[in-house]
């Protein structure tokens, strides 16, 4: 298994609060955080999808923010939309929860790569 420490860097590790990724995890994080392909993961409830999610929005995030950054734009976050379908309310809540959670932690930080 992977550890956050590994592949987070220290200022956004907080937004992770647990040791290691999980085996299901680990093995997505070479093409999560390396590459601009799509992914589908299909994989038994409580494995761990919601967290790949949840890391594939901050690193789109934190990747559009620095484009931005570099064009002088500065952290305009209207700017930055995603869409994400859950299959139920709750879910839809926990993460919206977080990623909103993700976006104020970004925009108090001078740094924004994720690795």
């Amino acid at each position: 298994m992977v550890l956050v420490r590994e592949v987070i860097s220290e200022e956004h590790r907080v937004l992770f609060p647990f040791e290691s990724f999980n085996r299901m995890q680990s093995v997505l994080l070479p093409q999560l955080l390396g590459s601009d392909e799509n992914m589908v993961v299909a994989a038994p409830t409580g494995s761990g999808k919601t967290v790949v999610h949840e890391l594939a929005i901050l690193r789109c995030y934190l990747q559009k923010a620095q484009e931005d950054q570099d064009k002088g734009k500065g952290n305009d976050n209207s700017r930055i939309k995603c869409v994400s379908i859950m299959p139920n309310k709750a879910l839809c809540q926990q993460v919206c929860m977080y990623v909103c959670m993700y976006v104020y932690h970004i925009c108090t930080l001078s740094s924004l790569p994720l690795r």
